[in-house]
């Protein structure tokens, strides 16, 4: 990928990012209502040559349910970032791969799936960007059939636990601002020489050695197969609440579904 993105993005928790490889954008649904966890917004003003102040924090309660970002200057569209391989099986392939992120419709359901869209306690969309994999679980996750005859665990593999995003702009003098847009508040990201942003969007637990099955909330915005024929549950057989990782466990994925869903 090239260096040096005007806009970094960084998305972790409880959320499904609506995307297709070359869409004319992306919707980020954070999901409503998850016990012991932090809902937090933050726009960073970063320099070249390393300063960086907090230009915008917004807490939970002044987090609107739709929120944007705008990028007139920007190479418009998504793209997703993909490695010349993947093998969800191999911690050896490239880490920043997008597939890395659970796709709960091909990779799960492998049908199309019913989204209830209410059950998001906001919708972020982004008119642009390169996505990738930003952080991968050291640990897997399983899938199991809750409708039907057949309940038998199934291995689906290690997961992305954040997603982040890069948004370059084109070439030209004098680029418009960036609209950061809040419900009817707008926040102006001016690209002045030398300055870049980072926005992070977390829904993460407040302690992360303890967990309950933090997996099963996608089960409310994704309640089933589009028929509404088949429930999967996506979980960790052996995961312990006081077990330590570097990283999050798979059970903290954040996972993808396709851009149409969400319309």
């Amino acid at each position: 990928m090239p260096i040096k993105p005007r806009i970094t993005l960084w998305f972790e928790g409880m959320m499904v990012l609506f995307i297709s490889d070359r869409g004319s954008h992306c919707t980020l649904g954070v999901l409503n209502q998850i016990p012991n966890h932090t809902f937090l917004i933050e726009i960073w003003e970063t320099h070249d040559f390393g300063d960086r102040r907090l230009k915008r924090s917004l807490p939970e309660s002044e987090i609107k349910k739709t929120v944007s970002l705008t990028v007139p200057a920007a190479v418009q569209g998504t793209t997703l970032y993909q490695g010349p391989s993947f093998d969800r099986d191999i911690t050896s392939d490239d880490p920043d791969d997008f597939r890395w992120v659970l796709d709960l419709q091909a990779d799960v359901y492998k049908e199309e799936v019913k989204v209830d869209k209410e059950k998001f306690r906001s919708l972020l969309k982004v008119d642009c960007g390169t996505y990738f994999a930003s952080r991968v679980s050291s640990d897997e996750i399983y899938k199991m059939e809750l409708s039907g005859n057949t309940h038998d665990p199934s291995l689906v593999g290690k997961v992305a636990t954040a997603i982040g995003g890069y948004i370059y702009l084109a070439a030209t003098e004098n680029p418009r601002p960036a609209i950061f847009r809040n419900g009817n508040e707008d926040l102006s990201l001016a690209f002045d020489r030398g300055v870049n942003y980072e926005i992070r969007v977390s829904h993460s637990r407040r302690v992360h050695n303890h967990l309950e099955h933090d997996a099963q909330n996608y089960e409310t915005p994704v309640p089933s197969s589009r028929s509404g024929n088949r429930r999967v549950r996506l979980f960790q057989p052996d995961v312990k609440a006081n077990e330590k990782h570097t990283d999050p466990h798979a059970e903290c994925l954040s996972p993808r579904l396709p851009l149409y869903l969400a319309q």
